[in-house]
């Protein structure tokens, strides 16, 4: 019995089988199902965003946005004008929507050509967060560390070993010492 799909838009019913005899629509779906699962629903909408017009976009051209996508996810980091960042699966997932978003919002030229916006996405993330991370292990001027509140001073000998004296007694006992001068 053959596996069939069907197109959630249209409802036309293939069988997987025969997509899957195109060496190319194999690679493409081998690259899909490389991609971790957090990036499953994302995945597609982007990747037709490269669609140009309103054709369908060839197996050949899928296969390698995916494998070059993959590529850039498992790299783990992202570079851009020689400066490299971490980009952890999180950041991907972010960007991904931030691209869907945008091009939703009418502001990205379409179709894509390749992963250049997704990555300076990813990459202005990135440098926010290892610039935020860096600031926060950054030692401080001792000018800007926060001043330690004043310490109780230690009662004087003779004075009570209660913790000092009251107020009324501190008042009483400024009124002598300025009798005595």
């Amino acid at each position: 019995m053959p596996i069939e799909g069907v197109c959630p838009t249209c409802g036309a019913k293939f069988d997987l089988a025969h997509a899957l005899q195109d060496g190319e629509a194999r690679q493409a779906l081998a690259a899909a199902l490389s991609l971790p699962a957090p990036l499953a629903r994302l995945v597609v909408p982007y990747l037709s965003l490269h669609a140009p017009g309103k054709k369908r976009i060839a197996w050949r051209k899928l296969a390698r946005l995916l494998r070059e996508l993959v590529a850039l996810i498992e790299a783990g980091q992202v570079t851009s004008g020689g400066q490299s960042h971490a980009a952890p699966l999180e950041l991907w997932r972010e960007g991904l929507e931030k691209v869907l978003a945008a091009a939703e919002a009418g502001q990205l030229t379409l179709p894509l050509e390749g992963h250049g916006y997704l990555t300076k996405v990813v990459w202005t993330e990135a440098a926010r967060r290892a610039g935020r991370q860096a600031a926060a292990q950054k030692p401080m001027h001792p000018s800007h560390r926060p001043v330690a509140p004043p310490t109780q001073p230690s009662p004087r000998r003779g004075e009570g070993q209660g913790g000092g004296e009251s107020i009324a007694e501190h008042l009483e006992r400024m009124k002598r010492s300025v009798g005595k001068r």
